[in-house]
């Protein structure tokens, strides 16, 4: 998901190497193979490496509380790449998802929550 599509088709491309049946690998590896073609292309989809800002343009003849007209290119998104999207912006990294679990269980406990989970 970082763009390094060609690092992980070649990880992929060992994992097969040494485990040649390993139908997950080949899977992951021809989806890398088509991240980055798709990438290389400049496709419309082409993911969150190519994700940024669309032009920022200031208008200071626009009268307060008018707005701006705002166009989208393309149409609504299909479940697929919203769940993308979704996936792409989640906070993933382990510390923080445990400091708040372990946050919730200190709170659940201190509050005599019968439903509270173990630690």
């Amino acid at each position: 998901m970082l763009g390094h599509y060609d690092d992980a088709v070649a990880s992929f491309e060992r994992a097969l190497a040494l485990r040649p049946a390993w139908q997950e690998a080949s899977a992951n590896r021809d989806l890398a193979k088509a991240r980055g073609a798709l990438l290389d292309q400049g496709g419309a989809d082409a993911g969150d490496q190519r994700e940024g800002a669309d032009e920022i343009i200031y208008d200071k003849t626009a009268k307060p509380n008018e707005g701006q007209d705002t166009t989208t290119q393309g149409g609504p998104m299909d479940d697929a790449s919203v769940r993308a999207l979704w996936l792409k912006r989640i906070a993933t990294r382990p510390a923080d998802f445990l400091r708040a679990r372990f946050a919730y269980q200190l709170q659940a406990e201190s509050d005599g929550d019968p439903k509270a989970p173990a630690p």
